[in-house]
């Protein structure tokens, strides 16, 4: 068990990126790593535990518990984070930021451009962009009779923060307005690999499953345009009615079976292969054309889909012969086969 204290002199987003060693001043430093066997070293008793853990006091912490018995069976249950801090002076004029509605402030004045605004300088204030990530795990694998073995893992990982995006209003190359604005981060990813396997001295077979689960607890960004109408704008869309709204990262998923294989003929000749199919899913709702309650009142023709239902299939198929016929002489020969099928 460590236990210490460390120091920062200055503060550093960029010393801090991946550590949460942002700010100057004081932190603790904690680690572990506490084991213990089941019986004398030397002795018949395989069993075992472990606590492992790093960087106990920072964001950029990991604690793993891990126990089983060598040759039989070994679980795991963990969890680890770590920040992102990106950009320390930023600055953003948008309340609400942060979430997923920006609005101005109440004295906004809006301009053709950034030079007419005359309150941009006064409502600019600094904004850190950064994210951080938190992930969970839980596994194990175990030995089974008669050459079989199972082995399972999952890992729940949640992202939280924001960055940095372009937000665009305008219908044509001359005309569009722009504003860089934070973007809320909230996603969930989970993973799930799992696989049974078998072995003995002449063939190996294993068959799995792997599945990838993406939410994002934000559908869209709404933000209220700071510029005022310009020509070749519906005088709606400028401030200070006008609001844009962009489509963020879609929830998705993907799934996939694989099988695996081996046989040795003889001691020089050997057959190895794999098979795999997978399905990657996205069908979150489309957005409306617009949110300007002007524009959408001219709008006679609805979306053509309510949402993209996008189906990609994924296949391949490889397969390898190894041979030495004579102790000078080795031969192989292999076929790959691999096919996307977009069926959106």
């Amino acid at each position: 068990i460590e236990i210490g204290v460390g120091n920062v002199p200055d503060s550093s987003w960029r010393f801090g990126r991946y550590t949460g060693l942002e700010d100057h001043g004081l932190f603790p430093v904690v680690n572990i790593d506490i084991y213990k066997r089941g019986g004398p070293w030397d002795g018949d008793n395989a069993s075992y535990w472990r606590l492992t853990g790093r960087n106990l006091g920072i964001e950029s912490r990991d604690l793993m518990f891990e126990f089983g018995k060598q040759g039989s069976y070994n679980f795991h249950l963990g969890f680890d984070e770590i920040p992102h801090y990106q950009l320390q002076d930023s600055q953003t004029f948008f309340a609400g930021a942060g979430s997923s509605n920006l609005t101005l402030p109440s004295n906004w004045v809006g301009g053709q451009t950034t030079a007419q605004m005359s309150q941009l300088g006064p409502n600019l204030r600094t904004y850190g962009i950064e994210h951080g990530r938190q992930r969970a795990n839980i596994g194990g694998d175990v030995t089974l009779p008669s050459g079989w073995s199972f082995k399972a893992d999952y890992s729940r990982e949640k992202k939280d923060g924001n960055k940095v995006t372009a937000l665009t209003i305008g219908n044509s190359g001359g005309n569009p307005r722009a504003v860089l604005a934070p973007e809320p981060v909230d996603y969930l990813t989970q993973q799930l690999d799992a696989v049974l396997s078998f072995a003995d001295a002449t063939k190996q077979f294993s068959i799995g499953y792997y599945m990838s689960l993406f939410d994002n607890d934000n559908a869209g960004l709404i933000w209220q345009n700071p510029y005022s109408a310009i020509s070749g704008w519906d005088s709606s869309a400028g401030f200070p009615g006008g609001q844009g709204q962009v489509g963020l990262e879609p929830d998705n998923e993907f799934h996939q079976l694989n099988l695996k294989g081996g046989y040795s003929f003889s001691k020089t000749l050997r057959l190895v292969g794999d098979v795999s199919i997978g399905r990657a899913t996205q069908n979150d709702a489309f957005l409306p054309y617009t949110i300007n309650p002007v524009l959408a009142a001219t709008i006679t023709q609805p979306l053509p889909e309510a949402s993209l239902d996008g189906e990609v299939d994924v296949t391949h198929v490889g397969l390898r012969l190894t041979g030495q016929p004579w102790d000078t002489v080795s031969l192989g020969a292999s076929f790959k086969y691999d096919e996307r099928d977009n069926k959106t």
